[in-house]
């Protein structure tokens, strides 16, 4: 599907699935009734609705709460079997995730694994649903490590440059339905990061100065319980509460305006789904 172009039927949740061979997708379909709750209160179900409504009319920004490796899929198959107006997904992910080596670059039995894990769930989702697309994105720890900043010249090289191109495309030639989800913090919602990275906010800058219709922002948080030990070995296997707030307004010109919005957003959302914030100290950070 070319960039930008509105072609078809909106993405259905039956879709995330059909790219997978009949095992492996009754296993997801299985294991996403069993994992993924969305909340049934009328703030995440009116949120939910707001965003479906407007996606007939235009685009929008989905900021997700992100907390652990692939929390992603879990907030991703749940909002697919409630939107039924989203055409096109942008989802950008860690270049690390593609390079089989651990966070210092050295080669890794769990994280080849990892990466082998990765691209069969992407190559899944994208065969199923083309207007799904993942574009990798290089982070600060990424360029500052010689190792990793060596491999990525080898993969992906210009790869923020051509995401940026990417991202100004969808919105500037998509007309409606395009929804662009996105962690506004850097790496993992750990304490003493901010809650809006300072590049990602000049980026949404720069949409929105190409962009001419008003582009509303959602936030929504798929969040597992952390009472017990295999929930930190192993999130996916916990139950998650998936819980929406409804389209708020991100100041324009003014960063710190802006993190003070998400931070009043990001408390809101996590008040409202009970969330107690894990031990990170027990949680691979990369």
């Amino acid at each position: 599907m070319t960039a930008g172009a509105q072609i078809g039927r909106p993405i259905s949740e039956r879709d995330l699935y059909r790219g997978f061979n009949p095992l492996a997708g009754a296993v997801l379909r299985w294991w996403k009734r069993w994992a993924v709750q969305v909340d049934p209160r009328p703030g995440t179900q009116g949120a939910l609705r707001s965003l479906d409504t407007h996606l007939t009319v235009g685009n929008a920004v989905v900021f997700i709460d992100h907390h652990y490796a692939f929390d992603a899929l879990p907030l991703a198959l749940g909002l697919g079997g409630v939107l039924k107006q989203v055409h096109d997904v942008l989802i950008p992910y860690a270049a690390h995730l593609d390079m089989r080596v651990d966070p210092q670059g050295f080669p890794s039995l769990r994280y080849r694994l990892r990466t082998w894990a990765f691209h069969k769930l992407v190559q899944g989702i994208e065969r199923g649903a083309p207007g799904v697309r993942f574009l990798p994105i290089a982070r600060d720890f990424e360029l500052a490590n010689p190792r990793l900043s060596a491999i990525l010249d080898q993969m992906h090289q210009g790869v923020n440059t051509r995401y940026l191109r990417a991202l100004v495309e969808m919105f500037t030639q998509h007309p409606a339905g395009y929804a662009l989800m996105l962690a506004p913090m850097a790496g993992l919602a750990l304490p003493q990061k901010p809650v809006l990275h300072p590049q990602l906010y000049r980026s949404l800058e720069m949409v929105r100065s190409r962009y001419e219709a008003a582009l509303p922002f959602y936030f929504v948080g798929a969040y597992p319980r952390w009472n017990v030990h295999i929930n930190y070995f192993a999130p996916l296997l916990a139950r998650h509460l998936l819980v929406a707030l409804d389209r708020f307004e991100l100041p324009r010109g003014d960063y710190d305006r802006a993190t003070a919005a998400v931070a009043e957003q990001l408390r809101t959302l996590r008040q409202s789904a009970g969330f107690m914030e894990p031990d990170y100290s027990r949680i691979k950070h990369k």
